[in-house]
């Protein structure tokens, strides 16, 4: 029986064959999947990975397509997407419980209607909850990480296992998952939200969905391109005066984070003006490598990235390190 066969035979007619993975980022960009399976529930999820694991099938779990850059030519193994999307409020307790492929925005505003809010700040990253947890998604200081009771995993051996916040070793855009090999897959989380007034959670939403709509660019990214490297505030200060820069808050934010802001570095270093053919620095934030007009490719992507990241490491010594994921049949 071929591999086709197989897949169909547990998965049914759910199976497509050479999907472009550029309809489900949003990158808009990747080749074809040479087999896709969408899992509508944790049960469609649990079954889809047993069987690529006993296929001895390379596959991935993909959730809303974002924070990745999936190569031109494709994956000539098994994409699973990821859209088990049921969420269960504990109201008591000011608990939500939520499948890995929750998009994060449904479940701060579906928490919000039970008067439950503290997770504002992910409303408009447009990412789902099991991605978010092994990237330990956020913004200004404030991570998911910080509010997880648990989460269950799915594991290669086959073990499925719920494990405590302490055990995914949280740090800046970082988690235990993300450096295991092979990953563990989240299936679903606990977090812990807290009460207060639905007018008030809302206010937050729509102050984090401003800030957001200033400072981000409307055009096909993967969001955050790099992360803020980590740096010592007394290099920083010797550096900007060094340099002449008189930049107060950039002194503040690293004081404050221990972090400098990627984009700072890449704006410092003209990015904004840089681009390969269609791939380009958005103008309005340099840490946001775009599809300009849908043009471009993945490899025009990636080399782009390259390019700015010597430019950085040139002027300040400092190597940047992709936010994103690279997925699929790269040369």
């Amino acid at each position: 029986m071929s591999v086709l066969e197989s897949l169909k035979e547990e998965l049914k007619e759910g199976v497509l064959e050479n999907e472009p993975l550029s309809r489900h980022t949003t990158f808009g960009l990747g080749g074809p999947a040479r087999y896709f399976y969408t899992a509508q529930t944790l049960s469609d999820l649990i079954k889809a990975i047993k069987l690529a694991l006993k296929l001895n099938l390379p596959f991935f779990v993909l959730g809303n397509g974002s924070n990745v850059l999936v190569a031109d030519q494709g994956f000539s193994g098994f994409c699973i997407k990821n859209e088990a999307r049921s969420i269960s409020i504990i109201a008591q307790k000011s608990q939500v419980i939520a499948d890995s492929g929750v998009f994060l925005s449904k479940m701060v505003v579906e928490a919000a209607s039970y008067d439950l809010g503290g997770l504002e700040f992910l409303y408009g990253i447009p990412g789902t909850v099991g991605g978010a947890i092994v990237s330990n998604a956020g913004v200004m200081g404030a991570s998911i990480g910080d509010f997880l009771i648990s989460a269950t995993l799915f594991f290669p051996s086959g073990e499925i296992k719920r494990l405590t916040k302490r055990w995914f070793e949280f740090g800046y855009r970082e988690s235990r998952p993300r450096h295991l090999n092979p990953k563990p897959i989240v299936l679903s989380v606990k977090l812990q939200f807290a009460s207060n007034r639905r007018e008030e959670i809302l206010r937050k939403i729509q102050h984090f969905q401003k800030i957001r709509n200033v400072k981000q660019p409307n055009e096909r990214s993967a969001g955050s391109f790099f992360k803020n490297p980590k740096v010592d505030s007394a290099w920083a200060e010797k550096y900007l005066r060094m340099s002449g820069i008189s930049d107060g808050e950039i002194l503040e934010t690293v004081r404050k984070t221990g972090h400098i802001p990627a984009g700072w570095l890449l704006e410092q270093v003209g990015a904004k003006t840089m681009k390969v053919k269609a791939a380009r620095v958005s103008k309005k934030h340099a840490n946001f490598l775009i599809n300009y007009k849908g043009k471009a490719t993945a490899s025009q992507i990636r080399q782009l990235a390259e390019q700015v990241t010597k430019k950085v490491y040139e002027r300040f010594g400092i190597l940047l390190e992709e936010e994103i994921e690279y997925l699929g049949d790269w040369k």
